[in-house]
């Protein structure tokens, strides 16, 4: 990244791991108190109970009742096993419960560092992180707080009831779980790196594997098949490399901790061995500190093992959350009044599109109003700034330098629902929800109790009858993913019947009918005469029927606008439904 272009970039990150874990801990305080407690059952299971066995044994080799004992450890058996079953119990309130917060976490924070950059989304690649994390979040506090969190408390109790049987047993034991320690946050400050580069190739490989599948007809026409595979196994030998390279990382620990482990045991033994000949020490002590060792084993032995796990789920965490960092353009502060207090008034605006690596500036210096109670038509070549000065209107993007006014007021200081409950934007291609016909007319509108009759009653007012009656289900007809089961007329009709709803004060058109056939054109021709009376329009269009509306036409190009002219408004047709 250039100088010139990170001097106008600000990054920012809110979305980290910490965060996300001490969120969760503090809207369930009460099911991680009841967890905290149950760790008390640690030390009963790896320390109380091998210093009962061991005293069982010392009972049994001199004769002794050892009734109590054998009390003590079924009681501690019954309180372990209890502490299991709640613990289980609750895991299911943990797991859904965090699986919830993390996704609603990650979707509040998208719609609240979006809302005015929400181009700049890789919906792909956003929707796969909103899939896997939770998953891969959970699976990683839960090695956490069911592997790492017991297995310090049973090293801690067990350093000091082995301290507190003989010291000179301790300290090797210190400075060889020390080293054990160092090894692995060495290997995991190495290691994260390729896990991270090991999943940034996963995404590239899933995106590019997303790509080829929708893409799936010109790949077979131009019998590309053999080249996309190739350019696919590129992916996959970065990958595998990346993986080999964390796997082997993470076995560094593992050649360190375990002959060093080793190593102690036999110490032990041969220590303990001449304590108990010189009767220093009772072979159930031995027995004791036999058993506990033998579960620091086990803990480094699993902790081992599980730790290419633990590296590459980092991987995928911290590759993830740079998902949720967003680059803000830095704004020059702007104080001045507007010149022109009624309509949409651009006012000394700058706007260029800056990315990591480049700057394209695409308007400079623009002053022009948008007045109110006209129709406003914008055209331009491609590239030439419409779409960009329709987002700047709806607050999608906002200039560098400079600023736009809403009758006066700049747009910094205007709630964002305040302007898209003043605008509503129907676009050249619209998306739907995965919900019915009636659920996506009114869908925003809930404040305004807009009743199904009230729907159907306005379909039938408009004459359109024949668009309700020949869904399967009328109103209550689902339309599919992204409205697939409709055609774009019928889309295009859906977003028009809510803006008629909406009633807002000005509305802003992409093309409204470059993707229908004839006839529906003709009803959506009728439709927005309807829309049109009594409002502030502003489109983009090529159509020439709806060019006769137009009172204006703004041509943009060359950073800002070539032309500004002002037509007379031609005779409209007949307002009157189309057959």
């Amino acid at each position: 990244m250039s100088d010139s272009i990170n001097n106008k970039l600000e990054c920012h990150n809110d979305m980290t791991f910490n965060k996300l874990i001490i969120g969760f801990i503090k809207e369930n305080k009460l099911t991680f108190t009841a967890y905290m407690l149950l760790l008390l059952a640690i030390p009963l299971r790896d320390i109380l109970m091998p210093h009962m066995i061991g005293k069982l044994y010392n009972k049994v080799k001199n004769g002794e009742s050892f009734t109590f004992v054998i009390l003590v450890i079924s009681a501690l058996i019954i309180v372990i096993q209890i502490s299991y079953i709640l613990g289980d119990f609750v895991e299911t309130k943990l797991h859904p419960a965090m699986n919830k917060f993390i996704r609603e976490k990650m979707m509040a924070h998208l719609f609240a560092t979006r809302t005015n950059r929400y181009n700049d989304l890789e919906i792909g690649g956003v929707i796969s992180k909103i899939i896997k994390l939770p998953n891969i979040l959970y699976n990683y506090v839960d090695h956490i707080k069911g592997m790492i969190i017991p297995y310090i408390i049973t090293v801690l109790f067990s350093l000091v009831y082995i301290a507190f049987i003989d010291w000179k047993l301790c300290i090797p034991l210190v400075i060889i779980l020390f080293i054990f320690v160092l090894t692995l946050s060495t290997s995991f400050n190495t290691c994260s790196k390729s896990a991270v580069l090991r999943d940034e190739n996963f995404t590239m490989l899933f995106a590019d594997v997303d790509d080829v599948l929708r893409n799936m007809i010109t790949v077979m026409s131009f019998n590309k098949m053999d080249a996309e595979f190739e350019r696919l196994n590129k992916y996959q030998k970065d990958y595998s490399y990346y993986t080999e390279e964390t796997l082997k990382c993470s076995l560094v620990s593992k050649y360190i901790g375990i002959p060093l482990i080793l190593l102690y045991i036999v110490f032990l033994c041969y220590y303990c061995y001449k304590q108990v000949t010189n009767n220093k020490m009772s072979s159930g002590t031995f027995v004791t500190l036999l058993i506990i060792s033998f579960i620091i084993l086990n803990i480094i032995l699993v902790t081992l093992s599980s730790w290419k796990d633990i590296l590459l789920r980092w991987g995928i965490i911290k590759h993830s959350m740079n998902t949720f960092e967003y680059c803000d353009v830095h704004r020059e502060p702007y104080n001045l009044p507007a010149r022109v207090t009624s309509g949409i008034h651009f006012q000394d605006v700058d706007f260029n599109y800056i990315t990591d690596d480049s700057e394209r500036p695409v308007f400079k210096n623009l002053n022009l109003n948008i007045r109110f109670n006209e129709v406003t038509l914008i055209v331009g070549e491609i590239g030439s700034g419409k779409s960009t000065l329709i987002n700047m209107m709806l607050k999608y993007q906002l200039p560098q330098r400079g600023e736009v006014f809403l009758d006066g007021v700049p747009f910094s200081k205007i709630n964002n629902n305040e302007i898209r409950r003043r605008i509503i934007y129907i676009p050249q291609t619209p998306i739907l929800l995965n919900r019915s016909v009636y659920e996506n007319i009114t869908y925003g509108l809930e404040g305004q109790n807009v009743s199904k009759d009230k729907v159907e009653q306005l379909v039938r007012d408009l004459g359109l009858h024949r668009f309700i009656d020949g869904l399967p289900q009328k109103l209550d007809t689902n339309v599919g993913m992204h409205g697939s089961k409709l055609s774009g007329g019928q889309r295009q009709i859906v977003w028009i019947l809510k803006a008629i709803l909406m009633n807002p004060d000005i509305i802003i058109m992409d093309e409204p009918t470059s993707s229908v056939d004839e006839d529906t054109k003709k009803i959506i021709h009728y439709l927005l005469e309807k829309v049109m009376v009594g409002k502030t329009i502003i489109m983009i269009t090529h159509d020439p029927y709806l060019l006769k509306f137009a009172n204006r036409v703004i041509t943009t190009g060359n950073g800002g606008v070539v032309s500004d002219e002002y037509i007379n408004k031609s005779e409209s047709a007949p307002n009157q439904a189309p057959n």
